[in-house]
């Protein structure tokens, strides 16, 4: 009977030891470790969390949503996926790219009968900067582009949808009907005056060119001894 204390004492004495074992040392394998996800937004845009403090293994969704002119491009770390999700195993940084939206437009470029042109056009992002030049073929002459321009390269800023056509004059031809003052040719061409435009004795032959039945502005001046002349 002496010895029943002794014991119940030893099984008080082993009970309390491995309640302190457990509290408040728990072994480090059963530790849930702690990361943290920073997350940010690069110019045009926004994200839908800073980020934070997570245990590991949480999962987290970002979204990424661009600013008006803008679009999203992507996350620095090559995905491309709107919202992300993000694991974390480790310490965490991603960013939301953004880009300016860039309009594009269409130039048509024609060039006119007896000619031909360097370029036909094409698809253009806004502000771009394109230049185009006209060549007659032999026996005719540019005149101007449809914009009014008369240079044979032309340069044109893309800012909407342009279409822009090239003019030339068949000089040969303009003088077929020169002898009957009043007359048109099939190129438009009418004779209406005789003179000695530039005093050298000769009298000269002065043409204006209608298009639709309207004078267009374009004129010759010439002799049937030289080549004529576009004014």
């Amino acid at each position: 009977m002496k010895k029943l204390p002794i014991y119940i004492s030893l099984l008080l004495l082993l009970t309390c030891a491995k309640e302190d074992s457990q509290n408040p040392n728990t072994p480090p394998s059963d530790i849930t470790k702690q990361y943290t996800l920073t997350v940010s937004a690069g110019d045009g845009g926004s994200v839908s969390t800073p980020g934070g403090t997570f245990s590991s293994g949480t999962q987290v969704s970002i979204t990424a949503t661009p600013s008006e002119g803008y679009s999203f491009s992507g996350w620095s770390n090559g995905s491309s996926d709107n919202p992300l999700s993000v694991t974390l195993n480790s310490n965490t940084s991603v960013t939301a790219n953004f880009q300016v939206i860039v309009n594009s437009y269409t130039l048509t470029v024609t060039a006119g009968e007896g000619g031909s042109v360097s370029s036909e056009g094409g698809e253009y992002e806004e502000g771009t900067q394109v230049t185009i030049t006209a060549t007659p073929d032999e026996g005719y002459e540019f005149i101007g582009w449809s914009d009014g321009s008369t240079q044979e390269s032309l340069t044109v800023l893309i800012d909407k949808d342009l279409n822009i056509s090239a003019t030339n004059i068949n000089l040969d031809a303009s003088k077929d009907g020169y002898g009957t003052n009043g007359e048109r040719d099939k190129y438009g061409w009418s004779v209406f005056k005789f003179d000695d435009m530039d005093n050298d004795g000769i009298d000269d032959i002065v043409s204006e060119n209608y298009q639709d039945g309207n004078y267009n502005g374009l004129k010759l001046v010439g002799n049937v001894w030289t080549k004529w002349l576009f004014k």
